[in-house]
């Protein structure tokens, strides 16, 4: 996680040092200066392969400093051919901040019920194996079934809430599909050379999706009729691209597309963080009650457990 953490901070400050107009190597000096901190030990890295006769891409593959997924250096040698590498950057960066976003948000709104959670939990533990401590002879009868109750509670709340946001997290097949190809498509690249790209960059999923696309086309079949046949996309989206066909305007078609998904997805986690927390504080409140009533209720009056 901190490799791909760094490899991406590397990504976003090198495309905004391109984008003033720096050449690669100049960009890569200054990243590799002590006051490029994180991105320093990679850049000289990068740096130094590249004055050995390296590509960029393939000097970030072999740098030695992190590790960098595979598929991200596929990308980026096809920028890199391509002339794009500015665009492929932040299409990167932005992809995978994108999805760490939700992640962080959740982590977020964990944090405090889980401090309750702990607190009320060890709390009552203390109570129980210490009430000798506190003048008690031993504790009342209806102390742990309440709190093995209190615990399975929780725990269960637990389990469907982060099964619902790992639903909600998971990603969405159309947008996977539809994003980087409408990137690639803008860049430049043809559908053929695009839907490639998109093999490369989207997983297991969209290699064995593009395959069947590529083969479809190369047999003559029109990109909608072809992305129909697979009875993976909606029909809005079909006959768009329908419709784009006949109009020669892919591009902006794939980018609104693409869009429109995003949007949805946005929402969809905007809900679930809205509405998820509320729930979860809530569910943490009931925990703390049932505990309350079930374990410490009952030392304050079962007086028959007290020493006299």
């Amino acid at each position: 996680m901190r490799d791909k953490q760094i490899f991406l901070k590397f990504c976003e400050h090198l495309r905004g040092l391109l984008k003033a107009g720096l050449p690669l190597r100049d960009a890569l000096e200054i990243l590799a200066k002590p006051a490029a901190a994180t991105s320093k030990k990679l850049a000289e890295r990068v740096l130094s392969f590249m004055k050995k006769g390296y590509s960029f891409s393939s000097a970030v593959s072999v740098n030695g400093a992190v590790r960098v997924d595979e598929r991200l250096c596929s990308l980026i040698a096809a920028a890199d051919k391509a002339g794009n590498l500015c665009e492929m950057l932040g299409f990167i960066t932005d992809a995978e901040s994108e999805k760490s976003s939700f992640t962080s948000k959740l982590v977020g709104s964990c944090v405090y019920p889980l401090g309750v959670v702990l607190l009320a939990g060890f709390g009552s533990l203390f109570l129980v194996k210490n009430c000798s401590l506190l003048g008690f002879k031993t504790v009342p009868g209806s102390v742990f079934p309440g709190f093995v109750a209190s615990v399975l509670f929780i725990v269960l709340f637990a389990l469907c809430f982060f099964w619902v946001a790992r639903k909600t997290n998971a990603e969405n097949p159309q947008l996977s599909f539809f994003s980087p190809l409408s990137f690639f498509l803008s860049c430049g690249f043809d559908l053929k050379n695009a839907l490639s790209l998109v093999s490369i960059g989207g997983g297991l999923k969209n290699a064995s999706l593009c395959s069947r696309l590529l083969q479809n086309l190369s047999c003559g079949v029109p990109f909608s009729r072809s992305l129909k046949e697979q009875n993976f996309f909606s029909g809005e989206a079909v006959a768009l691209i329908a419709l784009a066909e006949k109009s020669g305007r892919l591009t902006e078609t794939c980018r609104t597309v693409a869009s429109r998904l995003a949007e949805a997805e946005k929402q969809k986690k905007f809900r679930f963080i809205r509405f998820g927390e509320p729930a979860l504080i809530s569910a943490v409140g009931v925990y703390v009650l049932v505990l309350a009533q079930s374990v410490i209720l009952p030392f304050l009056t079962s007086f028959d457990y007290i020493f006299y």
